[in-house]
C-alpha cells in the first residue's frame, strides 16, 4: 500500500461507518455506544486530512510524456474546498498549453478561468480530475462548450479563505 492511498482509506472507512448508523436501529444504536462511534468516526477523518496535508504534492508532477502522473491528478480530485484558488493555480502550472489558459482577477465575482484543452489529452485529464472534485465542480463550473472549452469562476469568498 502507497501512503498517499492512505487519506483515501481512512475517508471510506468513515463513509462506511456511517452507513452502519444509517442502518441502525435506535436500539442497536445505542447499544454500539454512539458516543464512542461517533468520535472514532472524527477521528477517522481528521486523521485523513492530516495525511491528505502530509503528503499532497506541491507543484504538478508529469511523466515521461509531460502528462500528469496519478499523484497530480490525485491531489486534484481531492483538493479541498478551502482553497480553490491554490487549485487553480495549480492546475494553471500544469496546462500545457498556457496561452489557452487565462485569468482574470479581481472581478466583482471572484476569479474567472477561460480553459481551453486544445485537444490535449494532459489537459483533458487535468479537468476531468476537476470535474471529479465535485465540491470545485459544482460551486466552480460556470460552462463548456464543445471544442474542450470551460469557464470557472471562483467566488469571492473562496479567495478569502
Amino acid at each position: 500500500m502507497n501512503i498517499k492511498e492512505l487519506p483515501g482509506i481512512l475517508g471510506k472507512l468513515a463513509d462506511r461507518m456511517q452507513d452502519m448508523f444509517d442502518g441502525m436501529s435506535e436500539e442497536e444504536y445505542a447499544k454500539a455506544d454512539a458516543l464512542s462511534l461517533a468520535t472514532l468516526q472524527s477521528d477517522l477523518y481528521g486523521w485523513a486530512e492530516d495525511i491528505r496535508e502530509e503528503v499532497r504534492v506541491e507543484h504538478p508532477e508529469f511523466d515521461g510524456n509531460r502528462y500528469p502522473t496519478e499523484a497530480t491528478l490525485q491531489a486534484i480530485r481531492e483538493w479541498p474546498h478551502t482553497s480553490f484558488d491554490e487549485l487553480i493555480e495549480f492546475v494553471g502550472e500544469a496546462w500545457r498549453y498556457p496561452e489557452y489558459w487565462r485569468k482574470a482577477t479581481g472581478l466583482i465575482n471572484g476569479d474567472r478561468i477561460e480553459a481551453s484543452t486544445g485537444g490535449d489529452g494532459a489537459n483533458e485529464s487535468l479537468i476531468s480530475a476537476l470535474a471529479e472534485n465535485l465540491m470545485f465542480w459544482s460551486r466552480c463550473w460556470v460552462s463548456s462548450r464543445r471544442g474542450g472549452h470551460f469557464v470557472f469562476e471562483i467566488p469571492k469568498k473562496e479567495l478569502a479563505t
